[in-house]
């Protein structure tokens, strides 16, 4: 959206952000600016940028944590997410949680 609502609200964000990971999931709401704002005010970790952080995935400490758009259409990922996932699964034993997350819901 509007470069000075991202502002503003990142401005707003900035003492817990500033102090704490911040692990983001593209949204609807960045969907109706073609994902602007998203694309230039993130870098998520991994392999990130290859997708312009639309989705990702990354370990930290016992936690392999895959973050999809809800708002691509899942084949556009689904090569990708199985990869990573088999990788997470075959990696179980230095890492055994994984958590995935969205901005929707699967329901």
């Amino acid at each position: 959206g509007s470069p000075c609502v991202w502002d503003d609200f990142f401005n707003e964000l900035e003492p817990a952000t500033s102090r704490v990971p911040y692990m983001v999931a593209v949204g609807n709401h960045e969907h109706y600016y073609n994902f602007s704002g998203y694309r230039t005010r993130f870098a998520m970790p991994g392999e990130g940028q290859k997708s312009e952080n639309l989705w990702y995935s990354f370990d930290f400490g016992g936690v392999h944590v895959v973050a999809f758009s809800t708002e691509h259409h899942l084949d556009l990922q689904l090569a990708w997410l199985k990869a990573d996932l088999a990788a997470a699964v075959a990696n179980k034993a230095a890492v055994p949680w994984i958590v995935v997350m969205a901005h929707k819901p699967m329901y």
